[in-house]
């Protein structure tokens, strides 16, 4: 069942900290008596009562301010009560707000008709602008509706319209809300600065009285200050007497040590959560440092300390118990059903620990509560499979998209469009418009376009089918794989490069191969990833100074990876991924570094101090050659044109304006013995590869390339 919850992680363990509930203004007007705080509560009580009061405002249509005319123990009592029913939390919290309402007529709470309808505009609100449905509490629930309602009307009930109109609205309801909620902290501010004066002077009569003061003592004067504090800080609130000179010191001693922000954060936590002072041993300063700014921002409130404390359980879970971790994966939950398209039944099969690996990314990181989803349906796609086929076979069944195109729009996607059309039509399904998407955003067709393009792709797919054939019987490419990477793939892969499909033989075959493993490595075996790795290393060794040693230590992927940029750069510069993996991996080529710069040094003019200035990969090229010995007064030649600046003390005559643009244009190039890559000149491009239209000049490459790597292929078998 779709579900119709919206909060926002910032009232949750996913976002910044809602505001501080005991500074709260009043929303409804009420007077300052009105407004109810916790009495006789135990700080256990006190941090759920704080945790309850916010999560019920993130997910029901109430905001803290109202709930500060709330008794504590009325809301500790609706939410026993409601826990006792039911382990669901949207429930559990719904059934507070139902109590809330029937007890609390002053706060004039929305129910029925009216609550069904606040939640379709919020819904629509939310999917219309920056706003998260806590963030509409604060401007009051029954206002926002009654500003709905009215613009709806206005509007012909064009949805998009009627946010559009009714947002400066909330924005102004919003900024009233905040300066009430800052005045009340400066007003509790002040009052926290003097609750010790008030206390010595209500304590003075009985500090004074016969029966607390020695007779010996009953003289001010000749009591040390050190024996007396609190009679001193009596004096020093009388007006009429004057602290004496003695007493300073004793002042100045108990302000020397300031508490840090970090200490009291630590306080707040031990004090409000279930954290322990031994707990919090186990975090270093840089971790507490991380979150401490959610606890100074909010004065290190209760509802601060719950959301470092989820936090740091993410962090670590190792350190908690069962039951701990539980109560965070249960909010992480909650926060991704309400603000993804994530179903209660689909957030319950998702395993604790992920839940919480994927929490710490996103309180780590920029990442939102989307990420969670995202991540679920990548790890877990069989928990949302059954969703996605729902959708595809309505799309199918009653809107007659074709359920081929259908199948290769991801369930993610699909999933979140689903959702995106779901919200716009004010919490109800309407798969008239996603289908609408579907075919003009994934250019899915219907049923009848797709019979009549059939025939004419008829003579086209017999072709595919030879040449997917010819592959299959000529390679140890499987038709499953080619079948996984579908035949739009493959023709696309056949058009860039510019193979033949009517050429069947083996030559054409192997190049396919090669470029189907490269570009699309996930859809093939390891032995298949690094039999076309190999043959990149074994060029690398042939000519480059790379060793086959440190070849075999560099992974495939990349190998594969630098040889699709090779080929997208379009190029044919085979020395590419030597360049690139000196680039990634320079400790590898340490030994060889050395070595030629002892080289350089001993059979040219070079310095060691000139030689220290130069790239890694320009030193290598210097000191190797592929076919004979090396020629130094070449090497040496070459390097004072690629560093120009490192000679121009001990040679300033040579480096004239004859070598000037020379040397510039030459120091991007990395090697001695320089490509001869064709230049594309302002021809059209290929897709997604970068080559030129004339297909003659990159397909003769790569088939040279292919047959080439193919007789080593085939040399090592027969061996």
């Amino acid at each position: 069942m779709k579900k119709i919850l919206f909060v926002s992680a910032s009232a949750l363990a996913l976002g910044t900290v809602s505001a501080n509930v005991n500074y709260l203004g009043d929303a409804l007007g009420m007077a300052q008596a009105s407004i109810v705080y916790a009495q006789e509560l135990t700080p256990e009580q006190e941090a759920q009562v704080a945790q309850i009061k916010d999560t019920v405002a993130g997910l029901e249509p109430v905001n803290l301010e109202q709930l500060l005319s709330v008794s504590d123990q009325d809301l500790l009592t609706y939410f026993n009560d409601a826990s006792a029913a039911s382990t669901d939390s949207a429930v559990i919290y719904k059934a507070v707000y139902d109590s809330l309402a029937a007890n609390y007529l002053n706060l004039g709470l929305l129910t029925g008709e009216n609550y069904d309808a606040y939640r379709r505009a919020a819904e629509a609100i939310v999917a219309g602008s920056s706003y998260s449905f806590s963030d509409l509490n604060t401007a009051l629930p029954s206002d926002i509706l009654a500003w709905y309602q009215t613009e709806f009307a206005t509007n012909e009930q064009n949805v998009e319209a009627t946010v559009a109109a009714i947002l400066p609205q909330i924005t102004v309801a919003r900024d009233a809300y905040i300066e009430r909620r800052d005045a009340r902290e400066a007003e509790a501010a002040e009052a926290a600065e003097a609750p010790e004066e008030t206390s010595s002077e209500e304590e003075t009569p009985e500090e004074t009285s016969s029966e607390d003061v020695p007779e010996e003592d009953s003289s001010e004067e000749e009591i040390p200050s050190e024996e007396a504090p609190e009679e001193t800080d009596s004096e020093e609130t009388t007006p009429d007497e004057e602290p004496s000179s003695e007493e300073e010191p004793e002042e100045s001693d108990s302000t020397e040590v300031p508490v840090t922000d970090l200490e009291s954060m630590k306080a707040s936590l031990v004090e409000y959560t279930f954290i322990t002072e031994a707990g919090l041993t186990y975090f270093d300063e840089t971790v507490l440092n991380t979150y401490l700014p959610i606890a100074v921002e909010n004065n290190f409130s209760a509802e601060s300390a719950l959301v470092i404390q989820d936090r740091l359980v993410s962090e670590r879970p190792d350190l908690f118990t069962g039951e701990q971790i539980q109560e965070v994966a249960n909010k992480v939950r909650v926060a991704a059903i309400a603000e993804t398209p994530m179903l209660q039944t689909q957030a319950e099969e998702i395993p604790i620990e992920a839940l919480l690996a994927y929490n710490k990314v996103i309180n780590t990181s920029e990442n939102g509560v989307e990420y969670l989803f995202n991540r679920s349906i990548e790890d877990y796609p069989e928990v949302f499979a059954d969703e996605a086929d729902r959708f595809r076979t309505v799309l199918n069944e009653e809107y007659q998209l074709n359920a081929d195109d259908l199948a290769v729009v991801p369930d993610v996607s699909l999933i979140w469009e689903e959702y995106y059309t779901y919200l716009q039509a004010g919490g109800a399904e309407d798969f008239q418009e996603l289908a609408a998407v579907m075919e003009a955003k994934y250019e899915v067709s219907r049923e009848e376009e797709s019979s009549e393009a059939e025939s004419e792709s008829e003579t086209e797919e017999t072709a595919l089918d030879g040449f997917k054939a010819a592959v299959v019987s000529q390679t140890d490419i499987t038709n499953d794989q080619l079948a996984a990477l579908g035949d739009e793939t493959l023709q696309a892969t056949i058009d860039t490069f510019g193979f033949d499909i009517e050429d069947t033989t083996e030559g054409n075959a192997v190049g396919f191969r090669r470029m189907l493993i490269t570009y699309y490595p996930d859809n093939f075996t390891s032995e298949q990833v690094n039999s076309e790795a190999n043959l990149l290393r074994e060029t690398s060794v042939n000519l480059t100074p790379m060793t086959m040693d440190i070849a075999n230590q560099i992974p495939s992927g990349d190998f594969l990876a630098w040889n699709r940029e090779a080929i997208d750069a379009g190029g044919n510069d085979m020395t590419y991924p030597f360049q690139r993996a000196v680039e990634e991996y320079p400790d590898l080529f340490t030994d060889l570094v050395i070595q030629a710069k002892q080289d350089l040094i001993g059979n040219t003019a070079l310095t060691q101090a000139q030689v220290d200035q130069m790239k890694f990969v320009d030193l290598l090229f210097a000191n190797f050659s592929a076919d004979a010995e090396v020629d130094y007064a070449a090497a040496e030649q070459h390097l004072r044109e690629l560093y120009p600046a490192v000679f121009e003390s001990d040679a300033a005559s040579e480096t004239s304006s004859e070598t000037g643009t020379e040397s510039e244009s030459d120091s991007t190039s990395v090697s001695v013995s320089k490509s001869t890559d064709v230049e594309a000149g302002d021809q059209p491009t290929l897709p997604n590869t970068g080559e030129t239209s004339s297909w003659w000049i990159g397909g003769v490459a790569v088939i040279l390339i292919a047959v080439a790597g193919y007789l080593i292929y085939r040399g090592r078998k027969a061996n």
